[in-house]
Formats: C-alpha cells, sequence, structure tokens
C-alpha cells in the first residue's frame, strides 16, 4: 500500500520541482532529463551515433516489411491498424505542434530524413515496433532500445513515446 501513495506523490513533486527550476521557453522532459548524460556522451561519439541511427532505419523497414507480409499473406488486421495509426498521428500532428528541440542529435542514416518535416505528436516508430512485432519475444528489449534511443538524441517526447503505445491498443 505504501508504494502506490508513492508512486502517486512522487512524480508530481518531480514534476513541480522540475517545472519551478527552468528557464524561460525551455523544454522540460522527465526521459530528457533522465536521458541527459547519454547526450552528452553520444554528441562526442558521432560514429556511435550514426549506428544506432542505421540501426534505427533498419527496424523500421524491418517492421515495415512484416506488415506488408501480414497484409499479402491475408492477415489484414495489422496493416490496417497501421493505415489507421499513420492517419491519426497526420491528425493529432496537423493539430497540436510541439518544437524541436535543440539538442536534437540527427545523423544521415535516420528515418525520416533530416529534409522531412514529420509530425511529432505521437512516436510512430514505437508504435509500428508495437504493433509490428507484438507476438515476438523481443518486442520488450527492442522497445526498451528504441525508446531509450528516441529520447537520448531529443527525437521524442517522454509522452510521444507512452501516446504511441498507447495508440496501439486503441486501434488494434
Amino acid at each position: 500500500m505504501l508504494w502506490v501513495l508513492y508512486l502517486l506523490w512522487v512524480p508530481p513533486l518531480v514534476a513541480y520541482e522540475l517545472v519551478h527550476e527552468m528557464a524561460e521557453g525551455e523544454i522540460v522532459d522527465l526521459g530528457w532529463v533522465l536521458t541527459a548524460p547519454l547526450n552528452r556522451w553520444l554528441r562526442g561519439h558521432s560514429r556511435v551515433a550514426l549506428m544506432c541511427s542505421a540501426m534505427n532505419t533498419c527496424l523500421v523497414f524491418y517492421c515495415l516489411g512484416v506488415l506488408v507480409q501480414e497484409c499479402w499473406g491475408g492477415k489484414q488486421t495489422r496493416g490496417l491498424s497501421l493505415l489507421l495509426m499513420i492517419l491519426l498521428r497526420a491528425c493529432l500532428g496537423s493539430v497540436t505542434r510541439l518544437p524541436l528541440s535543440r539538442e536534437i542529435i540527427r545523423c544521415g542514416t535516420d528515418f525520416p530524413p533530416r529534409e522531412c518535416s514529420f509530425f511529432h505528436l505521437f512516436s510512430g516508430h514505437t508504435s509500428m515496433v508495437y504493433l509490428a512485432l507484438s507476438d515476438s519475444p523481443f518486442t520488450i528489449p527492442l522497445l526498451t532500445l528504441q525508446s531509450l534511443r528516441l529520447l537520448t538524441i531529443r527525437g521524442h517526447y517522454t509522452a510521444d513515446i507512452i501516446l504511441g503505445l498507447l495508440m496501439v491498443h486503441l486501434v488494434r
């Protein structure tokens, strides 16, 4: 019972402290605060950032391949769910534009490419990985690594990642 009180009391207290310490116009995100050391380290190791970016792009295209293969194999449910998620993401993204971080780490192998203006509100990477690989034993480790990477490079807010996971449950 004590842990329930802890969970109800500590996150608002931490958020309150973070909000009162931020400068005018600064973005405050708990996931970004927790991954700040990784962000600083990755800035100094561009080859590692490039490798993570390439692995992310491979994962995205692998998940797209899984979903396309299922559609051609007669299981249209996940393919239709992906199309619905893309539509919802486009709608939510056009209604709410969140600012990109000044600390974002971009690489040449990222998907989408840096020239693309993509909707920031809910993480399409996270939702697609979860949707495509939900039956795989590697789902949780891949989602953890994907979320950690997105937070470290400042590609998404914590709320975007959580909302991406919730959207999969909504459209399934």
